[in-house]
């Protein structure tokens, strides 16, 4: 019984340790990316009630995959956090009964769906892909204990959880409000600022005009003595 007490205050601990640092991944997204993820995980959980959520910080995406074990070979499902979007992936796709053809992707395997919305995990067909999905491993996870978080891995390099426009336009207006208000405001002074034109030296022309006027003006002199 003791042990089973450690064990049980063991899983509490290590939950709250991973809902801290899943919210400071999450925190890096746009507020309603981050608000979709955390509704479609709150779904999926209800959805996936026993076994493993394992949770990757990827260089593309934050992941949330979904299995009966800790392996990550046996997740059957999983969703992914992009700068603009969620999408539900399912790991065994190309095996799974899709008439409508909702199923997106060309590999091997994997096959998704983007959602438009949380709600989107609703849908009477999204809901029975799920269930076949959760059907491959069905006595895997009827003998899993409650479902689990860990977090597997921690990319030391990612891209951008927010899309490049949205960063693009914050560092914009910084670099706005660092500079002056307006390049005019920098050329226009107060009056006694205003630089005048200095005055243009007279051409030769004028010059040799102006001695030949002075001659004349003398030589009139001297004839009115």
């Amino acid at each position: 019984m003791d042990r089973q007490n450690r064990q049980r205050d063991i899983s509490s601990r290590l939950l709250v340790f991973s809902s801290s640092v899943i919210s400071r991944f999450l925190d890096r997204y746009l507020p309603e990316i981050a608000a979709a993820t955390r509704e479609c995980r709150r779904r999926l959980h209800a959805l996936v009630p026993r076994g493993y959520e394992l949770v990757y910080d990827n260089y593309n995406a934050l992941v949330f995959g979904f299995g009966p074990t800790e392996r990550t070979s046996d997740a059957v499902l999983s969703i992914a956090a992009y700068p603009k979007w969620v999408t539900l992936f399912f790991l065994q796709g190309k095996s799974l009964d899709d008439p409508n053809k909702r199923l997106e992707g060309s590999g091997s395997q994997v096959r998704s769906i983007r959602l438009s919305a949380p709600g989107d995990l609703d849908d009477p067909y999204v809901r029975g892909l799920i269930a076949q999905a959760i059907a491959s491993e069905r006595d895997l996870f009827e003998k899993a204990a409650p479902l689990r978080t860990i977090i597997k891995s921690i990319s030391a390099k990612q891209r951008p959880r927010r899309p490049l426009s949205s960063a693009k336009e914050t560092r914009t207006t910084r670099e706005r409000s660092s500079k002056p208000a307006s390049k005019l405001a920098m050329k226009t002074g107060t009056k006694s600022e205003v630089k005048t034109k200095p005055a243009k030296k007279p051409s030769a022309q004028t010059t040799t005009k102006a001695k030949a006027a002075t001659k004349r003006s003398k030589r009139a002199a001297r004839s009115d003595k």
